[in-house]
């Protein structure tokens, strides 16, 4: 029987790509690769491992590198079958928990709170859906979100047509807040990375999401969006533990 825990030298040299990627910033060579990730082969066996993972669409070079960098495709394979979710350090639960605790009669400011924070930790762009109240409650309203100049300070962003194409995503909001009520179903953190997203003008960014309720309820959402160069290791359990911390204090007050 297969040990769950063996992973494939292809899986293994994707995994030090990303990693390195996201770290770096900077298309990862095959030297670079055997020193920094300590592989057990030489830098020849490791360009021919990345020269099978090109050519199954997981990783690609850009036109100015010997180096390689994750396809959204390498993203998505890593996230599901590589990627082993950080723990939320303790710190970070206690500035959370200090958000919840100081704003529990007033469910939007506290919303708003954990969303800035959010974004502080994860050093992304956060946003967050609060519950529809009323019936003509307006989408403009429902969606808030924090943090753009972590977003527009990412190396990815200073192309300014890409930044302004952003920006104008959230001064619009209505099609983007369509996005975000057909993915949040559940109450469970859902990763889009770049070309998965249907909305066009964000196929240059990953999108994290969950939706947060009370019992089978979904009632709005929390999440990030950045460049496909997060770090989603760090990210994703982040917003599980403020979704389910959401989820516990919507359910008490029932």
């Amino acid at each position: 029987m297969k040990n769950p825990d063996f992973k494939s030298r292809q899986d293994n040299v994707l995994e030090h790509i990303v990693t390195s990627y996201i770290e770096l910033g900077m298309p990862v060579g095959s030297v670079a690769l055997c020193g920094r990730a300590n592989l057990d082969c030489s830098p020849a066996t490791v360009r021919n491992i990345m020269a099978e993972l090109e050519d199954i669409g997981l990783i690609a070079q850009p036109h100015t590198s010997a180096g390689r960098i994750p396809t959204d495709k390498g993203y998505r394979y890593y996230i599901d079958r590589l990627m082993e979710p950080g723990i939320i350090t303790k710190e970070e639960e206690e500035k959370i928990c200090f958000v919840f605790n100081s704003y529990s009669d007033e469910f939007e400011a506290m919303l708003e709170s954990v969303s800035k924070l959010l974004s502080q930790i994860s050093n992304e762009a956060s946003l967050v859906l609060f519950p529809k109240i009323k019936k003509d409650t307006s989408k403009e309203t429902r969606l808030f979100s924090f943090g753009w100049h972590h977003l527009f300070g990412q190396p990815e962003f200073k192309d300014v047509s890409k930044s302004s194409r952003l920006l104008k995503v959230f001064e619009e909001k209505e099609e983007f807040l369509d996005f975000v009520e057909d993915n949040i179903s559940c109450k469970e953190v859902k990763v889009f990375v770049g070309s998965e997203n249907r909305y066009s003008q964000i196929q240059d960014c990953s999108v994290i999401l969950s939706g947060y309720g009370a019992h089978d309820d979904v009632m709005g959402a929390i999440g990030v969006i950045g460049p496909t160069r997060m770090p989603y290791k760090r990210v994703v359990p982040v917003i599980d533990y403020i979704t389910n911390q959401l989820n516990g204090i919507l359910q008490d007050v029932e």
